[in-house]
């Protein structure tokens, strides 16, 4: 695809089917809420359910278009110095609500203090980690847990993300970081996904000359394992 069509496809992502989708998601959550009126059980059902898919076919759009830039190379990458145990530890804040909801225990083991700011994107770090950390969620039963924790280790800070989640299929391992590819008990278990998740992630990771990984827990889960340089 030359860069006018790539501008052209981009564009009608954007702008023909995103903002349409926009408005049909603000109009169902305006009924939902009762601004035309109260609404019966079975006709609040119906617009939950459609709101619900609205928000996923916009996260899917959302998604394409960053996989889009990162493919086309025009992401451009801010680098400064930044705390990543103190973005992490937001990131556990923010999804705190989220993982009580399924009954989650989210920890975060802050002890290594003496990990030192490190040169990043904070903004497209956090959008990463803040997946993994939300796909372990996600992915995980309730009463179960997630612990996410970080360390120095020689010229990396390594961050450590284990889930006692559904895990990952041998045959999956391989295909896990493939643009659109969701693993079989993920689709088994109707979670919903792009598929572009983990992708996004790995290419977000290595422009910044960092690696991800994840390894099969010997009690179930899933444990994925990214490093960071120290310098950038």
């Amino acid at each position: 695809m030359d860069s006018h069509n790539h501008a052209e496809f981009t564009s009608l992502i954007t702008h023909q089917l995103r903002e349409p989708l926009t408005q049909i998601k603000w109009a169902i959550s305006l009924l939902v809420n009762g601004e035309a009126g109260e609404l019966n059980p079975e006709q609040k059902d119906f617009l939950d359910k459609a709101l619900k898919s609205g928000e996923h076919a916009l996260s899917l759009i959302d998604d394409m278009l960053k996989a889009d830039k990162i493919e086309s190379g025009i992401t451009d990458l801010f680098f400064v110095e930044a705390d990543i145990v103190e973005i992490l530890q937001g990131i556990v804040s923010e999804l705190k609500p989220r993982a009580e909801d399924k009954k989650i225990d989210l920890s975060f083991d802050g002890s290594h203090k003496n990990i030192p700011p490190i040169s990043i994107d904070a903004d497209h770090i956090k959008e990463a980690l803040l997946n993994v950390v939300e796909n372990a969620i996600n992915y995980s039963l309730p009463n179960g847990s997630v612990h996410v924790s970080a360390l120095q280790k020689g010229g990396v800070v390594e961050i450590i993300i284990k889930d006692t989640g559904i895990g990952i299929p041998d045959e999956d391992a391989l295909k896990i970081f493939s643009k659109f590819f969701r693993a079989r008990n993920a689709k088994e278990a109707h979670i919903q996904g792009s598929g572009l998740g983990l992708y996004i992630v790995k290419a977000i990771i290595e422009k910044h000359n960092g690696k991800i990984h994840f390894e099969k827990n010997e009690t179930g889960g899933t444990t994925f394992f990214i490093d960071l340089p120290l310098n950038n």
